[in-house]
């Protein structure tokens, strides 16, 4: 099987989000060196290839985990509070949140354009604190809200979206999709309401559509209201509003 063509730039591995410029030789989903399986056609992304041992993380890299880790700490600590917005979900200042201020706020049903996808959210449930169809399920910390989406790829080329870096808030917090986590083997992704399955990254030709739900671990007592979406972890979020 070719392997579909890579966007140009940093992507991001969504089992451990960070950034790399691997992809998997089957699916085209982005990879990082702590997930990757080595096959005989080239690298591969786990879920492509359920029958692989799990793979032992270095020393190595464990230190450059805990490296980032402890800088994403110190980041949280001094640039968290910046991150917080008013009652209505809109920060004092849209540019130091990430939020594209100039776009106009979009709502369920309604496209928006994240160049060159165009995304729609037809609802956002919280079912509770359990998810999925055996063999694949999960217990969220707090609870479980889904985001059911569509995308389109309106540009030229194979894309890909991925979901973690994609943002759940309730106006004030925001919180990432629960993503499986690293190193996990076999199936992962869970099935939701009719059949629609957890996205965790896709790639899609010009033209091609899907339907995919997004998977967030968030407070008992959070409520969503909108689902913040770019398309690389530079773009400007867009604001669509999913609740009251």
């Amino acid at each position: 099987m070719t392997k579909p063509t890579p966007t140009t730039g940093d992507l991001t591995c969504p089992r451990n989000d960070v950034p790399t410029k691997l992809t998997c030789a089957q699916c085209g989903t982005p990879i990082c060196p702590a997930c990757f399986v080595r096959s005989p056609v080239g690298l591969k992304c786990q879920t492509c290839v359920p029958d692989a041992p799990q793979r032992r993380v270095g020393s190595h890299s464990l230190v450059v985990v805990a490296a980032l880790a402890a800088v994403a700490a110190i980041a949280l600590v001094f640039l968290g509070p910046r991150l917080i917005g008013g009652d209505d979900g809109r920060a004092a200042d849209d540019a130091e949140t990430g939020v594209d201020a100039s776009a106009p706020d979009a709502g369920l049903d309604q496209e928006v354009n994240v160049v060159p996808m165009v995304v729609t959210v037809t609802r956002v449930d919280c079912p509770g604190n359990q998810l999925g169809t055996p063999p694949v399920t999960r217990v969220a910390g707090g609870k479980y809200c889904a985001a059911y989406l569509s995308l389109r790829n309106t540009g030229a080329q194979p894309e890909f979206f991925g979901a973690s870096i994609q943002l759940l808030s309730d106006g004030v917090r925001r919180y990432g999709p629960d993503l499986p986590p690293a190193g996990t083997t076999g199936p992962t992704l869970l099935t939701l309401d009719s059949g629609t399955r957890e996205l965790l990254g896709v790639r899609l030709n010009p033209e091609q559509r899907g339907s995919y739900a997004m998977v967030f671990d968030v407070p008992v007592d959070f409520t969503p209201k909108q689902l913040l979406v770019r398309f690389t972890p530079r773009s400007p979020l867009l604001r669509i509003s999913v609740g009251v």
